[in-house]
């Protein structure tokens, strides 16, 4: 067995060795790198990591050492980040039930009472597919993460039906609940979905052929919440009949009833290692309950109202509760003690969640506003305001940089980092803060982002790129036709070749583009978003048809525009604020 190759995780963070065996098979083992600090010896962590995996060379220490510095970098901007609206979607006529992201964060999707399900692009915000079919509500909406190629929706016409992620064409329609479907999960492996219903019940369906595996009975009321395991053999369900109860999905039988609240279950939520899990009553409690025995192990108290929402941090260490008192509290998962309260909403709680790093918690209020909250003090570090009326759903992507909000006001917001410096900042700041890699690592950021990890031969590639960074409107939005953007200082192979390419260097030149895509001496009009202006050379052998690309990565208006003999495409920044190896980035 051999070591083929490191992959870095960022959530929760660790790094992933990748071995291949002499048959060719392939195995992977996690490094859990959870007490990561920017203050940590990263050289005695080193020594340490391989000291337990012989397997690491001595030539591939450097390699390790780079993706350490990675994460710990990530670790050391937690605090700087803030959010600004990047594009409010208005597509449903009737108001939103939920909204999720896949995992990697490049779609999502929305449910509403108008009885359809969305999938949008987050990074351009345009609609892509819509899920037509269903004959009342779409409330519960989920990907198949991690693989993204599917999606399940639950309907109050008492049907789920399972779609392909791509094409928008519904594969199966799966029929056997008698009421409302409220709740939907896949398992993490993609092979079963599981809905719970108003009937009192719960099912397990295989996705492949949309036949019913077994019904999980056994609850006297209705099943609101439901959640597999991480190995997908065990599903929790939460019941108005005041219990949970964990289920062997091998065989449909009922594990254990965790019985002990006084009120109606509202949430449940397993943590990432399978072994424990929470859930939030009616009672203004929440309690935490081993999954191997079904004993409760804590009781969190604290709340003068219902929680509504309960939800574990990726490593498990803490948990978060949302209330209809307007506030929120973070527990230590191990003493069940309150760390911290999160104050300032004027309206209950209906949902909570965790940043993919934990460092953030985001709530969704009837006050109509979001808020980030600062895990460790409770300080609330930014107010996502907008929407006109109740918010009942949001969500981070995978990296932690997009959030998305939905509303009963009909729309869904998208909010993104704020690595595109605000309005009201300097020019030269917003010049000089860019682009801090070289041309085949755009290259490879392009071709990472569309599934083509490998062949790819980053430092051979012979592209030319330039990365330009838009400033924004006040107003958050991008900016229109014809309105200045700066163009960075380039880098090693990013040179200007030609009079047909923008040849400004630095933050002193404004650049603008033609509507069609032609070049016109160093002049380009911005279209929807900030551009990379890439010139694709005929003898770069690894990219399969330069056309396939420019209609994959060219915003709509540049699609039609055609490689001439300046062979010039523009393409949509996809990742502009992210230079993470993709060849490294789990």
């Amino acid at each position: 067995m051999k070591l083929k190759r490191f992959l870095l995780r960022y959530f929760p963070p660790g790094i992933v060795l990748e071995y291949q065996r002499r048959n060719g098979d392939v195995e992977t083992k996690s490094i859990d790198l959870l007490n990561l600090t920017p203050e940590t010896d990263v050289e005695v962590l080193i020594n340490q990591i391989v000291f337990e995996e012989p397997l690491i060379s001595e030539n591939k220490k450097d390699t390790l050492r780079k993706m350490i510095y990675k994460l710990m970098e990530k670790i050391d901007n937690k605090d700087s980040q803030r959010f600004y609206l990047f594009k409010i979607l208005r597509a449903h006529i009737l108001p939103l039930t939920n909204c999720a992201f896949n995992k990697s964060g490049s779609k999502f999707i929305t449910g509403s009472y108008d009885r359809t399900c969305r999938v949008w692009d987050t990074l351009s915000g345009e609609e892509l597919l819509t899920l037509d079919g269903h004959k009342n509500v779409v409330y519960a909406i989920a990907f198949n993460n991690p693989f993204g190629d599917k999606i399940v929706t639950g309907s109050f016409d008492k049907t789920a039906k399972l779609w392909d992620a791509n094409t928008g064409q519904c594969i199966h329609t799966l029929k056997g609940h008698h009421t409302e479907i409220v709740c939907v999960a896949f398992n993490v492996q993609g092979t079963h979905v599981a809905t719970g219903s108003m009937d009192n019940t719960a099912k397990l369906w295989d996705v492949e052929t949309g036949h019913q595996i077994a019904s999980l009975d056994g609850h006297s009321a209705e099943i609101v919440s439901l959640n597999f395991n991480t190995d997908g053999d065990k599903i929790l369900t939460g019941s108005f009949d005041n219990t949970a109860k964990v289920w062997d999905v091998r065989s449909g039988r009922c594990v254990h009833t965790l019985a002990g609240h006084r009120g109606e279950i509202s949430s449940t939520q397993f943590d990432f290692t399978g072994d424990y899990c929470i859930t939030g009553s009616i009672d203004r409690t929440c309690k935490l309950w081993d999954v191997n025995n079904g004993q409760c192990m804590e009781t969190m108290r604290g709340h003068s109202d219902e929680v509504l929402d309960v939800c574990f941090n990726t490593t498990g260490n803490r948990l978060v509760t949302a209330s209809a008192d307007c506030t929120a509290r973070v527990y230590n998962v191990m003493t069940g003690a309150c760390i911290s309260i999160l104050i300032g909403h004027e309206g209950e709680i209906s949902k909570v969640q965790f940043s993919p790093n934990g460092y953030k918690i985001i709530t969704a209020s009837s006050d109509r506003t979001c808020r980030l909250w600062s895990v460790e003090t409770g300080e609330c570090l930014q107010v996502l305001e907008g929407h006109s009326d109740e918010i009942f759903s949001c969500a981070f992507n995978y990296e932690g940089d997009t959030v998305i909000t939905g509303s009963k006001d009909n729309t869904c917001r998208i909010w993104k980092d704020n690595f595109f410096t605000p309005a009201d900042e300097d020019d030269q700041r917003l010049g000089m803060t860019g682009m801090k890699t070289d041309a085949s690592e755009l290259v490879g950021l392009l071709r990472a982002m569309r599934g083509q990890h490998s062949g790819l031969k980053r430092k051979s590639a012979e592209w030319i790129a330039m990365l330009c960074a838009v400033r924004l409107r006040r107003d958050g939005g991008w900016p229109g036709v014809g309105e200045r953007v700066l163009p960075l200082v380039s880098h090693g192979d990013c040179q200007s070749r030609g009079p047909e390419e923008a040849q400004r260097e630095g933050p002193e030149g404004a650049c603008k583009m033609h509507e069609k895509g032609e070049l016109r001496s160093s002049r380009m009009t911005i279209l929807e978003l900030p551009c990379f202006l890439v010139r694709v050379p005929t003898s770069f052998d690894t990219v399969s048809g330069s056309e396939q690309i420019m209609d994959s990565w060219a915003t709509r208006a540049c699609v039609e525009h055609r490689l001439t003999e300046q062979n010039s495409v523009v393409f949509q920044v996809r990742v502009a604020n992210r230079f993470d190896d993709p060849f490294l980035a789990g």
